[in-house]
């Protein structure tokens, strides 16, 4: 095994936890709302960056914790990293980070994959957080939903009846709101439909069908994430145009998808810990947005759907899968 490898493991402590003995004197909790795969990705990501940043296994241990796609146990999870004890939490998704900060109003936060934090309660300001938390923004709501209602115009012209799919128990902030406003703008008939279960999947599934939608916007969450691919091949199936809130499912099989397209989330988020385990207030530390919007267009979906993409649209593309 390399040398590198070997300390990557000795920083990670896994979902069944470890000994008072083998902790080093610091340590931080990782709560995920995805699946152990993904999550155990994201755990590799920051260990990776806390060693670059000189944190070696006597310095440092990293507790996951991981919902698995459920949101709902993500308040119970944080109770076990506060029970722990952990010097700060690194958590992903605006529901981890409520989930903590019920659990705990005292230990630091770091957050990404954080749609709004101001308008969802968990700062006053990006500039200056004024709470126990900061990390990374995918920024705001408003600005990307309407860009989002922009490109889809650009791809159906005569766009006049749309769904939404979100799930209920993900907390959202503003986005069900702006998305109504940004469609009223062009007199769009609407649905809003709601799922957290494959269950009520099937169940939205048939409201969008019953509704005659022209294109479906998709909420990012861990769930839909999840099932990314059951809901593009519903799409395909009844030749749906879909608009998805980050680039990623468009590689399942999603039509499009705009929102922030950072690839080095860790290597930001890791330089935040350090400075908040070196003494530094959470409060005090501005909120950064994405570097990188994307837009990703799926060409196959697209001819699957019958739908000429607009070469227009095509050179607004980051990402065309063919």
């Amino acid at each position: 095994m390399m040398p590198t490898r070997r300390i990557l493991l000795g920083l990670i402590a896994t979902l069944a936890g470890v000994s008072c003995a083998q902790r080093g004197p610091r340590m931080i909790g990782l709560l995920v709302p995805w699946k152990e795969t993904s999550a155990r990705e994201v755990l590799d990501d920051l260990a990776k960056e806390m060693l670059a940043l000189g944190y070696d296994e006597p310095r440092l241990s990293i507790v996951l914790r991981t919902a698995d796609s459920v949101n709902s146990r993500l308040p119970m999870l944080a109770e076990e990293l506060v029970r722990l004890k952990v010097d700060l939490i690194v958590a992903a998704s605006t529901n981890a980070v409520v989930a903590v900060r019920r659990a705990s109003s005292t230990i630091p936060i770091v957050f990404f994959v954080v749609a709004d934090p101001v308008a969802s309660g968990l700062a006053e300001s990006l500039a200056r957080p004024g709470r126990n938390n900061t990390g990374l923004t995918n920024f705001s709501n408003a600005e990307l939903s309407t860009k989002r209602v922009e490109l889809a115009r650009q791809l159906l012209p005569d766009l006049a009846r749309a769904a939404l799919l979100i799930n209920p128990i993900s907390a959202t902030g503003d986005y069900e709101k702006v998305v109504r406003e940004a469609w009223d703008k062009f007199g769009f008939r609407e649905i809003v439909v709601r799922a957290s279960s494959l269950q009520e999947l099937d169940a939205a599934f048939r409201e969008i069908t019953a509704f005659h939608a022209q294109l479906v916007f998709v909420q990012i969450d861990a769930f839909f994430g999840d099932v990314a691919g059951q809901i593009a091949e519903f799409l395909i199936r009844n030749r749906l145009a879909s608009m998805f809130q980050h680039p990623g499912p468009v590689e399942a099989g999603g039509l499009m998808g705009f929102g922030a397209d950072d690839e080095d989330v860790m290597h930001r988020v890791a330089p935040y810990v350090d400075k908040i385990l070196r003494g530094e207030k959470a409060s005090d530390l501005p909120i950064q947005q994405p570097r990188k919007l994307s837009l990703a267009i799926n060409l196959k979906t697209a001819a699957a759907i019958g739908l000429k993409i607009p070469h227009l649209l095509l050179l607004q593309a980051n990402r065309v899968i063919e």
